[in-house]
């Protein structure tokens, strides 16, 4: 306390740079992944070289900077980065991958998706899958088509899918957490709760083949869930190796190249995409 008995800012972890919490002892700035050095300007350690640096974009070089040395204009709220279309066309490793959204119009007991749902999907799930899936130098070209989810006595009954993507189902007719993915021929559909859903964590199991051939059909005949089990293990050990250990050093540390799902994402893509031309 000063004289006056107003608190002294310098003994409390306030929010400073960014709105992150600066840590008393060391005095450096908390960004969960990273500390950040006020007084250097920097962080204290690097970002992961093959995460966002572009070989054609010198301002990605410096490892140690925050959101292009631009933090009035940009930030970097989680770590991971999105990888535009035009970036993607000048990186020769980019997977680029179709992906379908299709808002269920017999969501709400036939009222469809509000518009906070919507916007609130497409700024936590989507954004999420398009800066985690970056890091692996993958692309998401995403588009919409109208549609609807109805359950019959043999399944269920999805219209608006288009060939060519992954057709991303927004409903409510599947339980909060419980998302579900499939295959059919080269369609392939993942659903996901809007409000609580993981959609990178459904992709996961598209991109790696859990869906298709042999895995898929064990999958359905999987009575006791051990296998959806082990490969929700392994899936989220790859995707957190990509958000983070590969900071480690060795010939593995190089992302995207010794990623499983840029490597995976390519051949998912070629398995969905139609061998015949649609009729003009």
């Amino acid at each position: 306390m000063n004289s006056c008995g107003q608190a002294d800012n310098r003994f409390f972890g306030l929010q400073r740079f960014t709105g992150k919490e600066r840590d008393q002892e060391s005095g450096l700035d908390y960004f969960g992944a990273r500390y950040f050095g006020s007084a250097l300007g920097r962080f204290t350690s690097p970002d992961p070289l093959m995460a966002s640096a572009k070989a054609w974009d010198p301002q990605t070089w410096n490892r140690y900077s925050y959101a292009r040395n631009n933090p009035l204009a940009l930030i970097d709220p989680t770590g991971m980065a999105e990888v535009s279309a035009a970036a993607c066309a000048q990186d020769k490793h980019c997977v680029t991958v179709n992906v379908n959204v299709i808002y269920d119009k017999n969501a709400n007991d036939g009222q469809g998706l509000t518009n906070s749902e919507k916007a609130s999907f497409e700024k936590n799930q989507l954004q999420k899958a398009k800066d985690e899936y970056g890091d692996a130098d993958i692309h998401l070209n995403v588009s919409y088509s109208e549609g609807a989810v109805t359950r019959t006595d043999t399944g269920l009954n999805i219209t608006g899918l288009k060939a060519g993507a992954l057709n991303v189902v927004a409903t409510d007719q599947v339980l909060p957490d419980q998302g579900q993915s499939g295959m059919s021929g080269k369609t392939a559909v993942s659903l996901v709760n809007p409000n609580s859903g993981d959609l990178p964590h459904e992709m996961a199991h598209q991109f790696t083949g859990d869906t298709r051939g042999v895995m898929g059909a064990l999958r359905n005949l999987d009575i006791f869930n051990l296998l959806n089990t082990y490969n929700d293990y392994s899936n989220n050990f790859e995707r957190a190796w990509m958000r983070g250990l590969e900071q480690s050093s060795g010939p593995m540390s190089h992302y995207p190249l010794a990623s499983v799902f840029n490597h995976d994402a390519a051949v998912f893509q070629k398995v969905i995409q139609p061998t015949t031309k649609p009729r003009q």
